[in-house]
């Protein structure tokens, strides 16, 4: 056979080999990124997460006064912006003489605030500052975003890994008995106890690996994972993913193209899960999003 001939079957066999991918999922794989970007870079983003202070019982004042409990940028707030008061796990705003705040766009002289543990929280707005509480655990802590933040400036969009079908996998479900929590760990070394219904098992090229997954409010799963690229294009710490509904045959849709970095790949003032011990992977998942370092 002569050589070209030959060339025009072994290129052949690899195309039989590997089917083209399913446009329907890049498509899916690149609305996926447009969300992801508008997370990290949109008005409420996680690159416009400027400050976390940890709020004391009594009055915490709030402004850009060194002294001040949480301390603001200096060229976007008054020395005193106002004051947070914390008793008994309740906690109370008055704006300061002189400085404007806002709640939805009405100004507000005092009101109680909603931390974010009950659901949505109160949003404090300030010029192009957004205030509101996080509580985690009997912790309460002031997170101060801005819309015009360096890092939000400058940010220049994600880079991900080419779509692997590889990766793009149907997990088994192997139920926990009901209640059964798993401990997590954040980055401040608060641990809680969240709901875990089980493990997500699946094969590739003939290697079983195993999961913890765990339950959120949304009806699909969400798994915090570590796996050989951590620290060598991915985000060292671990990765996340959220599935879809397990269906009634008990397999969900397990797509690490759509594994991402947590919070803290791109600010140093978010409270990130860890993933547990059984969820560090020794295989090299190249999919998903990568990580070059904070904004």
């Amino acid at each position: 056979m002569r050589a070209s001939a030959l060339a025009a079957v072994v290129l052949l066999g690899a195309c039989r080999r590997e089917a083209p991918a399913d446009p329907k999922w890049v498509e899916g794989l690149e609305k996926f990124h447009r969300g992801r970007e508008r997370s990290i870079a949109g008005p409420d983003g996680w690159v416009t997460l400027v400050g976390r202070f940890a709020l004391k019982n009594g009055a915490n004042p709030v402004g850009a006064d060194p002294k001040s409990a949480a301390v603001l940028p200096a060229d976007r707030s008054p020395a005193q912006l106002g004051t947070l008061v914390l008793e008994a796990g309740s906690l109370f705003w008055t704006t300061a003489q002189g400085a404007s705040v806002t709640v939805n766009g009405a100004p507000v002289a005092s009101l109680q605030v909603a931390d974010d543990s009950r659901g949505k929280p109160t949003v404090l707005e300030a010029g192009s500052l957004r205030l509101h509480v996080l509580r985690r655990g009997d912790a309460f802590m002031l997170r101060v975003k801005d819309q015009q933040a360096p890092a939000r400036v400058a940010f220049k969009g994600l880079q991900w890994f080419e779509p692997d079908a590889k990766w793009h996998v149907k997990a088994k479900l192997e139920p926990s008995p009901p209640g059964t929590t798993l401990p997590i760990v954040n980055v401040l070394n608060h641990t809680e106890a969240m709901p875990s219904p089980g493990h997500l098992v699946f094969t590739v090229e003939g290697h079983e690996h195993r999961l913890a997954a765990l339950q959120e409010d949304e009806p699909g799963l969400f798994v915090i994972f570590k796996d050989g690229t951590a620290g060598k294009g991915t985000y060292p710490s671990g990765r996340f993913i959220n599935t879809p509904a397990v269906g009634a045959d008990g397999f969900v849709d397990l797509d690490f193209n759509r594994a991402y970095s947590p919070p803290c790949a791109f600010t140093s003032f978010a409270t990130c899960p860890l993933p547990p011990r059984e969820n560090h992977l020794a295989v090299e998942i190249a999919a998903g999003e990568k990580y070059s370092g904070h904004p």
